[in-house]
């Protein structure tokens, strides 16, 4: 049975340019890749599918290899067809879009599997929604909201984000920074690690080999299950101090580095 790879996408697969490396290109089109790969982002299923199209993948066909988008909330098993979704009780969501409402200086996005609305759509929100290719609307508070199960905090000042956090410690909610002017909630329990234990029993693939790659604090769950785990030498200084092996995706990709490691090339 193939050994997993489980890799999260911007800042490790995808570098700041939203680019892939030609290799890491070439191996994700190949039929015959000797492992089965997983991705796992804090993306949309739209955003992905538009960052593979824009490197030249998959514009033909639906992504084929399992997913675990908005941080775990949603999951899909193969080629885009989703299998699970976690959303915010609604209790806990007006809870939130209030707590929003009163952070001014952050722009705020509420994703759902087919709709993201930004709050306070300032212009380093609306380049971060861009760099990541997310499609936009503005909130609107007359209509609310349909269920959303991730938001995502932006703030080019780190310190704004420090009072977010601190302002959702008392609710039953999960946190990260995917970086330091990133800030992240979902719902309870619901995190990249959990997603992919989940998925790994549907699949009856819990005892396979894994191998799992991330950049960010979302990604430290993810790193914790596998047998060896990888970071760039771009990600945050506690992913690079929990991960079994730091590399260089500039010099050679990521898959390329995974693959040597794991002793399969």
């Amino acid at each position: 049975m193939k050994p997993i790879f489980c890799f999260d996408l911007d800042g490790t697969l995808v570098n700041e340019q939203g680019n892939i490396h030609p290799n890491d290109i070439n191996l994700l089109a190949d039929p015959q890749l000797p492992v089965q790969l997983i991705a796992a982002t804090g993306r949309s299923l739209d955003s992905v599918q538009a960052t593979f199209h824009k490197n030249g993948l998959f514009l033909d066909q639906n992504i084929p290899f399992p997913l675990l988008l908005l941080n775990g909330a949603v999951t899909c098993h193969s080629s885009e067809i989703i299998s699970s979704y976690i959303s915010f009780r609604p209790d806990l969501q007006k809870q939130l879009v209030s707590l929003s409402r009163e952070q001014k200086q952050i722009a705020f996005l509420f994703l759902a599997v087919n709709e993201i609305n930004i709050l306070n759509p300032n212009p380093f929100g609306l380049a971060s929604a861009a760099k990541y290719e997310f499609p936009l609307r503005t909130y609107d508070f007359d209509s609310g909201l349909n269920s959303f199960c991730k938001v995502m905090c932006l703030s080019e000042h780190p310190e704004d984000l420090i009072k977010m956090n601190d302002a959702v410690k008392a609710l039953p909610v999960s946190t990260a920074y995917s970086m330091p002017t990133i800030f992240e909630i979902s719902p309870p329990g619901v995190n990249k690690g959990s997603a992919l234990l989940a998925l790994l029993t549907d699949l009856d693939r819990q005892n396979t080999p894994l191998y799992t790659a991330g950049d960010g604090e979302n990604d430290l769950e993810l790193l914790k299950l596998a047998r060896l785990s990888f970071a760039p030498l771009t990600a945050l200084p506690a992913v690079k101090l929990a991960a079994t092996n730091v590399i260089d995706t500039a010099s050679d990709g990521l898959i390329t580095p995974m693959l040597r490691a794991a002793g399969i090339i």
